[in-house]
């Protein structure tokens, strides 16, 4: 394989695993502490799977480089998860998982937005800034970035959702 589409394959697993990533925070924003806990196990399939893909690519894809990183990228998958999990499971251990009011997931629904909007406005200004494949790549995360924020401005209100 070609470093250009090394380059480009590896560019297509970060725009995957971020979009993901924003859409698992998206849906825990508008849905609560609880649904989030529920669908924590989801990080370690998605960890897994990278993993062995990393090995894969690692073994026989002609760069290992593009193995290493993406085995790199499995292990933040999986520590991420495991983490998020770990106090998921503190706060409902202390029986405050369900305690976050309507005002409070608003206010998490508006700082999810804003940073959706810097990040993707900054992957877009990144983009310009520079040519071919890694400026698609960043054109491709700041439009993961701004479908979720389309996402949560069409989610209903936690209010809504609570009914």
């Amino acid at each position: 394989m070609s470093p250009d589409a090394a380059i480009a394959v590896f560019g297509g697993i970060v725009v995957a695993v971020v979009g993901g990533a924003a859409w698992f925070s998206v849906r825990s924003a508008v849905r609560g502490p609880r649904w989030a806990l529920a669908r924590a196990p989801i990080a370690a399939v998605a960890g897994a799977v990278l993993l062995v893909l990393g090995i894969g690519l690692w073994l026989f894809g002609g760069q290992p480089w593009l193995g290493l990183a993406t085995v790199y990228l499995a292990a933040m998958v999986l520590l991420m998860g495991f983490l998020l999990r770990r106090s998921l499971g503190r706060v409902e251990a202390l029986g405050a998982l369900d305690d976050v009011s309507a005002g409070i997931r608003a206010s998490v629904i508006r700082r999810a937005k804003l940073g959706l909007v810097v990040g993707g406005v900054a992957f877009l200004v990144g983009g310009v800034s520079i040519d071919g494949t890694l400026s698609l790549i960043m054109f491709g995360i700041a439009a993961v970035l701004g479908l979720n924020w389309l996402g949560l401005q069409l989610a209903r209100s936690p209010a809504e959702i609570a009914r």
